[in-house]
C-alpha cells in the first residue's frame, strides 16, 4: 500500500473515530438536558404555590440559589447543541466534542449545588434546619464521591475487571 493510501485510510478511520465521538456527546446530552428541564420545571412552579409563602428569608434565598444553580445548570448542557446548529456545519468534530465537553463539566458544578440544596430546602420545611444542614452535607459528600471524586482519580483506569 502507498503511502498516499494509507494516509487516506487513516484520514477514514479518524473521521469515523471523530464522528462516533460525536454521536455518544450528543447523546450524553439528550441524556442530561431533560432532567435538569424537569427540576427546572418544578422549580419554575413553586413560587406559585401557597405554601411559598410562609418559607422564611433563608429559606427563599436557598430557593433562589437553587433556582439560579439549575438555571446554569441547564444553559450549560444545552450550549453544545445550541453551538452545534448555530455553527452548522461542524467540520472539526473533535474539537466540538471538546469544547462540548467543557461546558456539560461546567454545568455539572452548578447542578451538584442545586441538587445540595434541594435537599437542604426539603429537609428544612420538613424537619428544621439542623437536619436539613446534615442532610446537605450527606448529600453533598455522596455526589462528591459518585460524581466527582471518580472522575478526578480516573478510577476506570486502575479498576480490575473480570474477564
Amino acid at each position: 500500500m502507498s503511502n498516499e493510501a494509507s494516509k487516506q485510510e487513516n484520514g477514514q478511520q479518524n473521521e469515523q473515530e471523530d464522528e462516533k465521538h460525536l454521536q455518544t456527546f450528543l447523546q450524553e446530552i439528550r441524556i442530561l438536558v431533560p432532567g435538569a428541564q424537569v427540576v427546572g420545571g418544578v422549580l419554575f412552579s413553586i413560587p406559585f404555590q401557597q405554601r411559598f409563602t410562609t418559607l422564611t428569608n433563608a429559606q427563599r434565598d436557598v430557593f433562589f440559589v437553587t433556582f439560579a444553580a439549575t438555571l446554569m445548570a441547564l444553559a450549560l448542557f444545552v450550549a453544545p447543541a445550541a453551538y452545534h446548529r448555530l455553527c452548522a456545519p461542524i467540520r472539526e468534530r473533535r474539537k466540538f466534542v471538546v469544547l462540548g465537553t467543557r461546558f456539560l463539566l461546567a454545568g455539572f458544578v452548578p447542578l451538584t449545588l442545586s441538587t445540595t440544596l434541594s435537599a437542604y430546602l426539603v429537609t428544612s420545611l420538613t424537619f428544621g434546619s439542623g437536619p436539613a444542614a446534615i442532610t446537605a452535607a450527606v448529600f453533598a459528600t455522596f455526589l462528591g464521591g459518585s460524581w466527582w471524586l471518580p472522575s478526578f482519580v480516573r478510577m476506570h483506569e486502575w479498576m480490575r475487571v473480570p474477564k
